[in-house]
C-alpha cells in the first residue's frame, strides 16, 4: 500500500502562472502599505499639530486679554456691566436735571459733595 501525492505538470504550470500573477500586483501592494503608513504618520501629525496650535492659541489669548485688561486698568479705567453703566449714567441725568431745576437746594448738596472729597484725600 502505497500511496503518493504528487503535483501534475499542469497544475505545476498554474502555479507558475500565479507566482508570475502576484509578481506583478508585488509593488501595488508594497505601494498600499506605503500610503497607508504615510496616511497614519500624516493623521497622527496633524492631530499634534492641531492640539499644540489650540493651546497655544489658548495661551495667546489669555496673554492678550491680561494685557489689555492691565492696560485698561493703568489708564484709571474699569470694565464696568453695561446695565451699571447705564444705571450710573441715569443717576447722573437725574442729578444734572434736578441741580438745574433747584439751583439754591444744589449749592447745599455741592458743598456737601467737596466736603466729601476733602475727607477722601484726608484719608489716604
Amino acid at each position: 500500500m502505497d500511496i503518493r501525492v504528487g503535483i501534475s505538470a499542469e497544475d505545476l504550470k498554474k502555479l507558475e502562472a500565479y507566482k508570475d500573477y502576484f509578481k506583478h500586483y508585488k509593488p501595488v501592494l508594497y505601494i498600499s502599505l506605503f500610503v497607508m503608513i504615510s496616511g497614519w504618520g500624516l493623521a497622527l501629525f496633524g492631530a499634534y499639530s492641531g492640539m499644540k496650535y489650540y493651546k497655544e492659541g489658548v495661551r495667546t489669548k489669555q496673554e492678550i486679554r491680561h494685557e489689555v485688561l492691565q492696560e485698561i486698568g493703568n489708564d484709571g479705567n474699569v470694565i464696568v456691566e453695561k446695565q451699571k453703566l447705564d444705571y450710573y449714567k441715569e443717576l447722573n441725568g437725574v442729578l444734572k436735571a434736578w441741580e438745574k431745576s433747584n439751583p439754591k437746594d444744589s449749592e447745599s448738596f455741592r458743598n456737601y459733595y467737596r466736603g466729601f472729597q476733602e475727607f477722601k484725600k484726608g484719608n489716604k
